[in-house]
């Protein structure tokens, strides 16, 4: 109901991004997104948002960065593609009057540790980039960012408040440090609660509790690192297909020097606790469960004609 998703986008602007009175808060959606709503919804804690209409690239690659300075926004959210895309086109944000700048956010699909190293390279450095992963089901992220939390490249900050989000096996255990399927073990408010034209609720059961009776499983492929830190790896449900993900790669500091995934990047000093756990054998132990799930649906694929 209408009470359940105002809760939850209060929720998630107000405590998981910051977003007050004194925000200008954009993100850059159309409005078959789900992002959409959730821009909408700064109204509900005040702040004064900014809408777009038209090309993110067009008349220059840069037009949705010069916003910035346009209108002060001081929550800038996008898609990780688009970041993909800037950093491709050899952007430099930063060159532009960013001062009003304070929030990064980016969701959509996963946000790699290299778009991670250009934002603070490229954009701005001591700007707080919150990666985001949730639902159109629900129109909420089931994880995300904190100011009480660091920003580490690669690495969604935690579980969202009131999301009792695990990766389960296929077994239905949970598992830390492992790559497993998404899952949601508690109602959250706005959660459908059945679909049109499905009087018996089987179609309903059939698309979210089919495989582990009771519980909700969304479709994302997740590893939750020892320290609450969560990996998303692209959709378990539908396609059948895992991303392979190299754990070897690397990114590169603001500073210049080499970082590894998992490894911090730069936040602003806004307070909080520090985790001093890199987590990197939990997140290589995923990354090659990834690589190697990956390789067996490529390889199932090649044997059935698949292209």
């Amino acid at each position: 109901g209408h009470g359940g998703i105002v809760l939850e986008h209060l929720k998630a602007l107000a405590l998981h991004a910051d977003v007050s009175r004194a925000s200008r808060f954009f993100w850059f959606t159309t409005t078959g997104w789900m992002m959409w709503n959730y821009l909408l919804s700064g109204l509900l804690v005040g702040a004064t948002i900014v809408l777009y209409d038209g090309s993110p690239v067009h008349p220059e690659p840069d037009r949705l960065w010069r916003l910035i300075k346009e209108h002060s926004i001081t929550h800038f959210g996008t898609s990780a593609g688009h970041i993909a895309a800037s950093m491709k086109a050899g952007l430099h944000p930063s060159q532009l009057d960013l001062s009003s700048l304070r929030f990064v956010g980016s969701t959509g699909s996963p946000l790699s540790p290299e778009a991670f190293a250009w934002v603070y390279q490229s954009v701005k450095a001591d700007v707080w980039l919150s990666s985001l992963s949730g639902g159109t089901d629900v129109c909420t992220g089931f994880v995300g960012g904190s100011p009480l939390l660091p920003v580490r490249a690669g690495v969604i900050s935690g579980r969202s408040l009131g999301a009792r989000v695990e990766a389960y096996d296929p077994e239905g255990k949970p598992v830390v440090g492992e790559l497993g399927e998404l899952v949601i073990t508690a109602p959250m408010p706005s959660m459908p609660v059945g679909f049109w034209n499905d009087a018996d609720g089987s179609r309903y059961r059939e698309a979210y509790f089919d495989v582990f009776p009771g519980v909700w499983r969304h479709g994302d492929w997740i590893a939750i690192l020892p320290d609450g830190g969560c990996i998303i790896y692209g959709r378990a449900a539908g396609t059948g297909h895992v991303p392979s993900v190299p754990g070897a790669a690397r990114g590169r500091s603001p500073g210049g020097a080499p970082r590894q995934e998992g490894q911090r990047a730069p936040r602003p000093s806004s307070g909080g606790h520090a985790i001093t756990s890199d987590n990197g054998d939990a997140r290589a132990n995923a990354d090659r469960q990834a690589r190697v799930a990956g390789e067996k649906v490529d390889r199932a694929g090649s044997m059935n004609g698949e292209r």
